[in-house]
C-alpha cells in the first residue's frame, strides 16, 4: 500500500472517530462507548499502520541517501573529467 493511501486511511479512521463524538457531543455514554470501540479495535489498526508508514519512510530515506550518494560521485567525476 502507498504511504499516502495509508496515510488517508488513518485519516479516515480518525475522522470517523471525531465525527461521531462531535455529533453526541452532549451523550457522553455514547461517546465513552464510542471510544472504548476505537480503542478495541480501530486503535491497534492505526498503530500498525502508523509502523508500517514509518518502516516504509526508513526504506525511502536510505534509498534517498543511496542517491545523494550516487549523484555526488557522478559529479565528482564529471568535474574531473
Amino acid at each position: 500500500m502507498a504511504i499516502h493511501e495509508s496515510v488517508n486511511k488513518i485519516l479516515n479512521q480518525l475522522s470517523s472517530l471525531a465525527d461521531d463524538t462531535n455529533d453526541a457531543l452532549n451523550n457522553t455514554a455514547y461517546i465513552l462507548r464510542r471510544l472504548s470501540e476505537f480503542t478495541d479495535g480501530e486503535l491497534n489498526e492505526v498503530i500498525t499502520q502508523l509502523e508500517a508508514i514509518r518502516d516504509q519512510v526508513e526504506e525511502l530515506e536510505e534509498a534517498h541517501e543511496k542517491v545523494q550518494e550516487e549523484v555526488a560521485n557522478l559529479e565528482e567525476e564529471l568535474n574531473e573529467k
